[in-house]
């Protein structure tokens, strides 16, 4: 059993070496079975193959290599469809975040290769899929919404694109509708304009800037070195500041072989309540997610431009319209809160965005109290309506 410089020898079992990077100080895996070729200009560097091959002592299946993580709040009219498509040597774990048709769910994940893990309350989606992963005992995570539904072969052109790719850590298939249309990330709020890509798939395995939390696969070691998802993230904005931590360590890459279908916001139904439920959790996390990565100047537009659609006059006319409108705001307003209650209460830093208001020494204190404590009251007008309404959780002054 030989590595030659441009073939690659296809063996019968599925062979394990480890090698550290030295660049990012993290092991690169390499597997390979029978159904996986590779073509010689698409061979991984040659400073990234090991000079000295070791003999298997024993084979690893698929189910050693890849666990998929799923997270379920009443998804089981789609979640069956998903767990049909999984093959069979692949290792599921369903986090049920207190779902009311958890009896039925039982049923569905009653297989040998589904692992059901249940919470006894909804705490989001971030932090169900890091509870999964620290069941997880894989090389790599395929984290799949349970609206999703893997096409043949999809898991095992990942893990191809992944030996091809060693210094990539983070992965895409190709995502579409189940109308055939295109679904890509080609931007995010959290990445400048001159970083967005062109609208549709890339024509061939590539590096890409942001992923699609919906089908995201990933190295395990580089999931749990970055500390996973948020869990101060309960929906949306995750798979983005995701994508921003796990890029400090190496690429993201999409692959084109590799192919999902992903039937767009069905996993949690349609309602004006659920509607709004989103929009505040969205406002809340584009927020969030904005000043965790410092794009400070990036909140104050994103306010005035909630603050001037809620009150543009067609919402007179769409309750459903102003309900969204107004919990999106809510949303941003109760977030924007939070992040001026820690302020106040914390030393700020230099060359923070409140460094304007520190050049009285003590004074600051005081006088920065009063100005933030009235921006509150005027917040909390958008804000307590929607906490009435049970859609987000309660915002206290301290």
């Amino acid at each position: 059993m030989f590595y030659h410089q441009r073939t690659l020898q296809i063996h019968s079992v599925r062979l394990k070496q480890v090698q550290y990077d030295s660049g990012k100080n993290r092991p690169v895996h390499f597997y390979h079975k029978n159904c996986i070729f590779f073509e010689p200009n698409k061979m991984p560097n040659n400073q990234y193959r090991t000079s000295k091959l070791v003999q298997p002592t024993r084979e690893f299946s698929m189910e050693e290599t890849v666990t998929i993580i799923t997270v379920s709040y009443n998804s089981t009219d789609v979640i069956e469809d998903m767990l049909s498509s999984v093959p069979s040597d692949v290792s599921v774990l369903v986090v049920d975040n207190a779902s009311t048709d958890l009896s039925i769910l039982k049923k569905i994940c009653s297989k040998s290769n589904v692992k059901l893990l249940e919470n006894d309350t909804n705490i989001g989606f971030g932090a169900a899929c890091s509870i999964g992963a620290e069941c997880a005992t894989t090389d790599y995570l395929f984290v799949v919404n349970p609206d999703c539904v893997l096409e043949e072969n999809c898991i095992d052109e990942l893990v191809a694109t992944a030996l091809r790719n060693p210094r990539a850590v983070a992965f895409n298939p190709r995502i579409m509708q189940r109308d055939g249309k295109p679904t890509f990330n080609y931007k995010s709020t959290l990445l400048p304009r001159s970083q967005w890509m062109a609208r549709g798939w890339p024509e061939e395995d590539q590096a890409i800037n942001i992923l699609s939390g919906c089908a995201l696969f990933v190295r395990q070691f580089d999931f749990n070195a970055v500390g996973g998802f948020d869990s101060n993230i309960f929906l949306y904005h995750g798979d983005d500041d995701l994508s921003l931590r796990l890029s400090d360590r190496g690429t993201l890459m999409f692959s084109y072989n590799s192919i999902a279908s992903h039937t767009i916001a069905s996993s949690s139904g349609h309602s004006e309540q659920i509607s709004a439920f989103k929009a505040c959790h969205l406002g809340y996390s584009r927020i969030y997610t904005m000043n965790k990565h410092s794009m400070l100047l990036s909140i104050f537009i994103v306010f005035l431009l909630a603050l001037s659609k809620a009150l543009l006059p067609d919402i007179i006319f769409s309750n459903y319209k102003r309900q969204k409108r107004w919990a999106f705001l809510a949303g941003i307003s109760s977030s924007i809160i939070s992040l001026l209650q820690i302020a106040r209460y914390k030393k700020i830093k230099r060359n923070s965005y409140l460094k304007i208001f520190n050049r009285n020494g003590k004074m600051y204190i005081s006088h920065m109290g009063f100005r933030l404590r009235f921006l509150d009251m005027a917040m909390l007008a958008f804000v307590i309506p929607f906490q009435n309404k049970g859609l987000m959780r309660r915002v206290r002054l301290i």
